[in-house]
């Protein structure tokens, strides 16, 4: 099976709704001349050591006018810039790429709503692109010069409650507090490359390498921040899995490859595609389908001989294989499965609904 992602070079895509809309200004596209805008673009800083929230000023002159009565943060612009010079290369572009861009910027929170298009050389904002903002939230907004056209690209964030800044590195046994002025009803999850999750008010970083750090609202059982922490290291330029492929083939095959790459970069030991553990998968799938929810792996496992051996799943949803193996590889609750050393053999099972995988993966140790 084929498919083309969905990440092409005019895409726009919604990643929640339900949300009162901004509108611009009526004309704000008009209010740039020719011969105002007549320089390159000039980006905001794609790195930073700092996660921080960045309310300021865009220095370019037609981001100005697109920023119009929005809440226009450097931050968040600069994962923008970041995807904007991805989009102006023709590079494909998933949400592990929003994702990855945002950690890479200090840019912390769940990034809500993207929107790209590729337009003509000193050409203003899509109004299309600016249309589906929630009101309140902030923005992120750039553009980059690419060879036959400019890549605009726009961001926007419900931030539910601002953190302090802290920074992405950190030493080795730092006991790390929720960077939160009232912390009240807020908790930590917390996983690195080995060892168990952390969870509660505080994280020791109790080995070297790269964290992932999420803080929930324990009433409402949502996800504020999630951040990469790196302990005695620097972070790295490069994204834990490769760019997307444009077009792909076995989603499942995919899926597996790209675990044993994530896998490579932090235990030895390969995941062998096990035949009996597909077929559970392919089971528990069948059940996420058909009832909503994939059943358990100990349901699915338990009716085969598997004894004295480890079992888990993870489950994940993505426009790519990759989109997919990015969501759990940026959680808390599900990298530790993923990362288990103990573990020798993978089944995957795979289903396109609405044009995104939904994925089951079954693994077991020996």
């Amino acid at each position: 099976m084929k498919k083309t992602a969905v990440f092409a070079a005019t895409a726009l895509f919604l990643l929640t709704q339900g949300c009162s809309r901004h509108t611009p200004p009526e004309g704000q596209t008009e209010a740039i001349t020719p011969a105002d805008s007549g320089q390159t673009p000039i980006l905001p800083a794609i790195d930073a050591d700092v996660y921080s929230v960045s309310p300021t000023e865009p220095r370019d002159v037609l981001v100005v006018a697109a920023a119009s009565g929005l809440e226009w943060d450097e931050s968040l612009s600069g994962a923008a810039a970041n995807l904007a010079i991805d989009l102006s290369s023709n590079t494909p572009i998933d949400a592990a790429s929003v994702r990855w861009a945002g950690l890479k910027s200090g840019w912390p929170y769940p990034i809500t709503y993207a929107g790209m298009e590729l337009v003509a050389h000193q050409a203003n904002c899509p109004p299309s692109l600016l249309e589906n903002i929630p009101s309140h939230s902030h923005v992120g907004i750039a553009r980059a010069r690419g060879a036959a056209a400019d890549a605009w690209v726009v961001l926007s964030t419900d931030v539910q409650r601002v953190a302090e800044p802290f920074s992405n590195s950190q030493e080795l046994n730092t006991v790390f507090g929720l960077p939160f002025s009232n912390s009240e009803g807020l908790s930590f999850r917390a996983f690195g490359a080995t060892g168990e999750m952390q969870s509660g008010s505080s994280v020791t970083f109790d080995h070297e390498g790269e964290w992932v750090i999420e803080v929930i609202d324990d009433n409402l059982q949502s996800l504020l921040l999630r951040a990469a922490i790196y302990v005695d290291g620097e972070s790295p330029d490069y994204a834990p899995i490769e760019a997307v492929s444009a077009v792909f083939e076995d989603i499942d095959g995919e899926i597996l490859s790209m675990v044993n790459e994530v896998r490579a970069h932090f235990v030895d030991g390969y995941l062998n595609n096990e035949p009996l553990l597909t077929s559970t998968a392919r089971r528990s799938l069948q059940a996420w389908m058909e009832e909503g929810t994939p059943s358990p792996p100990h349901d699915e496992l338990g009716t085969v001989t598997l004894t004295g051996t480890p079992t888990t799943s993870v489950i994940c949803v993505g426009e790519t294989p990759r989109a997919c193996i990015d969501q759990i590889y940026w959680s808390a609750q599900q990298r530790g499965a993923l990362l288990n050393a103990n573990l020798s053999g993978a089944g995957v099972a795979s289903q396109i609904v609405d044009g995104r995988i939904h994925a089951v993966i079954h693994l077991a140790g020996q």
